[in-house]
């Protein structure tokens, strides 16, 4: 209603807008001139047709990368019981390091000593393990026991 109010009007096409501005609409654009009127929607695919849908594309796989967090020492993969161990430590020290109070997740990265992955992998563990809440702006903070 405030629009009325203020002038404006109805808008059905490019030449409406276009007189409003004072410009002259001039001829049809070429390309919308060359454009055919819709026609009738093509019909549905015969459902008793005996074509065959064409397979599928066959899948790629993705080049495996490696996790700087699963290799070991040497640069060799760790073995599963290491990582696990690893995320349990990181588990352990955040949580060590978190209060009844909210912490940034920054904040977590530079008191740990970790890598922002490693942190937000250590989160979500306690996360699910039900010890942690979330907060708004990014912060975590450690539940009751």
């Amino acid at each position: 209603n405030q629009l009325l109010r203020e002038g404006a009007g109805l808008v059905e096409s490019v030449e409406d807008v276009l007189s409003h501005l004072g410009l002259d609409p001039g001829p049809e654009s070429p390309r919308l001139a060359a454009t055919p009127p819709p026609g009738p929607p093509a019909p549905p695919p015969d459902i008793g047709s005996q074509s065959r849908p064409s397979p599928d594309p066959p899948v790629r796989q993705c080049p495996v990368k490696e996790n700087r967090a699963s290799l070991g020492a040497s640069g060799g993969r760790m073995s599963a019981e290491n990582e696990t161990a690893g995320a349990a430590e990181a588990a352990r020290k955040i949580a060590e390091s978190l209060g009844s109070a909210p912490v940034a997740v920054d904040e977590l990265v530079r008191r740990c000593q970790m890598s922002p992955p490693v942190v937000r992998a250590a989160l979500l563990d306690l996360e699910l393990a039900g010890r942690l809440e979330r907060h708004p702006g990014d912060r975590y903070s450690l539940l009751p026991a």
